[in-house]
């Protein structure tokens, strides 16, 4: 093998000028990364529309071209979800070669952006550019009837509903985190103030701005069902086969599938030793389901 160096005396190529969105994007993926941000095309008057195919169908997440409309996430069933942005005025989204939608100047010394993610969710970020930003940043969610939220034990929430006593999970917000442009922790949490998710960033002093701060939402790739205390150990004291099928898969009314009896038949060791683990203990049950059709994924014991 031969290499050749080659040695000029001319004057080195300028640097590419970069625009504030350029900036702003650079600072974003400094702090996210760029691997798990999901391709992304212009479409439909739209910044960005993303679709991920799953084994239930395609997760499809839309980008709006301008920071006052809300982010659509569609699961593969069907239900959609918006999540706003906390803009105090409305600016055209630019999208970066690496996919991200910055929206400079949408508060006072704040940018917004949206990353659709790979695994068909999406961050919304805000981009703190000095001690004048503000510390609470709202974020609309507009979830399909009958769903709620609930605090999950990872600091974050789950999105979900509540049927026939027995609580079903189908979305989840990651917990609150920040980085200021060191790439060190800043302190922030999440509060719910009616139907709006405010993430609070508590920067100080000695902060290097600019911080990045993000709430991340997944939406529809699967359900989680969590049994009570009650609906644990009454699963825990046995029964047969089809019997278990019902319970497990027929949570919903008209949700039970061939599918879903057959992984539990063929998993039924597993599933009532979790169970039996979990009334022993005093735990509750966790599991994962696919959807649609309803099949049980995993199950694990977990705080009631």
């Amino acid at each position: 093998m031969s290499s050749t160096v080659l040695l000029a005396a001319a004057a080195p190529a300028p640097a590419e000028s970069t625009g504030p969105q350029e900036e702003v994007a650079q600072a974003i993926e400094a702090a996210t990364g760029t691997g798990d941000i999901a391709l992304s095309v212009a479409a439909g008057g739209k910044a960005a529309v993303a679709v991920t195919e799953t084994g239930q169908g395609a997760a499809r997440v839309v980008v709006p071209s301008a920071s006052s409309e809300a982010v659509e996430i569609t699961a593969p069933g069907g239900k959609t979800l918006r999540l706003g942005l906390p803009d105090e005025q409305s600016v055209t989204g630019v999208k970066s070669p690496s996919g991200t939608v910055v929206y400079t100047g949408a508060g006072r010394s704040t940018d917004v952006a949206v990353q659709p993610t790979a695994d068909g969710g999406a961050r919304a970020l805000v981009v703190l550019k000095d001690g004048s930003a503000p510390q609470e940043h709202r974020f609309e969610l507009g979830l399909p009837e009958g769903f709620g939220l609930r605090a999950a034990e990872d600091g974050g929430y789950d999105i979900g509903f509540v049927s026939e006593g027995v609580e079903a999970m189908v979305g989840h917000i990651d917990p609150a985190w920040a980085k200021d442009a060191n790439g060190r922790a800043v302190d922030t949490s999440y509060r719910v103030d009616g139907g709006t998710l405010v993430q609070s960033v508590e920067y100080e002093d000695s902060t290097a701005f600019p911080v990045v701060a993000d709430p991340k939402v997944t939406w529809g790739w699967g359900i989680y069902v969590k049994y009570n205390r009650a609906e644990t150990k009454r699963m825990a004291k046995g029964m047969s086969k089809s019997k278990y099928a019902a319970a497990l898969c027929g949570f919903l009314p008209g949700v039970v599938g061939g599918g879903c009896a057959l992984v539990v038949y063929d998993s039924l060791g597993s599933i009532t030793n979790t169970f039996k683990n979990a009334g022993k203990s005093g735990k509750c049950v966790k599991m994962k389901y696919s959807l649609p059709p309803p099949v049980p994924l995993q199950w694990n014991t977990t705080k009631c």
